[in-house]
């Protein structure tokens, strides 16, 4: 159900945010509306790693979220050169047409995806019992989660101050930043596997480190 509310409020606001840059380009009124945009990939991308975990067992769970990654990674690819050839077009192009892959996930969810966990109605008193907030805030999520907050501090400077930096200081046109984050997504769909596989005898505590 979260993915199908994510996949549909996704597809809106794209919609929008492609009327909006093809009518009037304003700068508040689109910046709200991406930031709105937001909330889609927050409810898509929390359930779809949930769904990797659920539907794998502790053995293969590692190489199931390389799998996953690698496919996520082949957007990062494919999308970046797409947006750059849809920006000579026009940037209201690029919405559009994030909005109808919006709509094709959508239709994907609905057709092939099933929930992942489902749980019996014995059994719901005892699982809302024990996923109380202090007992899900453990030591462990929050000191894990604040490691991964400095992690995504550092990384978020590729998707913000990179483009702008290349584009204001370098002069790199916005259409050829795509291939930037194109070679991004390639390096990791060719590395992502191969790195598994020599790290996989590892803990994951050290491949981290």
């Amino acid at each position: 159900m979260t993915l199908i509310v994510g996949s549909s409020f996704g597809s809106i606001i794209y919609a929008l945010l492609a009327y909006l840059t093809y009518v009037s380009f304003n700068p508040l009124i689109t910046a709200l509306a991406f930031i709105l945009s937001s909330i889609s990939g927050s409810l898509v991308f929390p359930s779809s790693s949930a769904m990797v975990s659920d539907l794998t067992s502790t053995e293969d769970r590692s190489r199931a979220y390389s799998i996953y990654r690698v496919v996520t990674n082949l957007g990062w690819a494919i999308g970046p050169i797409t947006g750059a050839y849809l920006s000579l077009m026009g940037m209201q192009w690029i919405f559009v047409f994030l909005s109808c892959a919006s709509i094709l996930q959508l239709g994907i969810i609905l057709v092939f995806v099933r929930e992942s966990m489902v749980l019996p109605a014995a059994g719901l008193a005892n699982w809302n019992s024990s996923a109380r907030p202090g007992r899900i805030l453990s030591r462990d999520i929050i000191i894990f989660s604040l490691a991964t907050f400095l992690i995504i501090l550092v990384a978020s400077q590729f998707s913000v101050t990179l483009p702008v930096y290349a584009n204001t200081y370098a002069g790199v046109r916005e259409w050829q930043i795509g291939y930037i984050y194109a070679v991004n997504g390639i390096v990791v769909v060719l590395g992502q596997i191969p790195m598994n596989l020599i790290t996989r005898k590892l803990r994951d505590t050290t491949v981290m480190m």
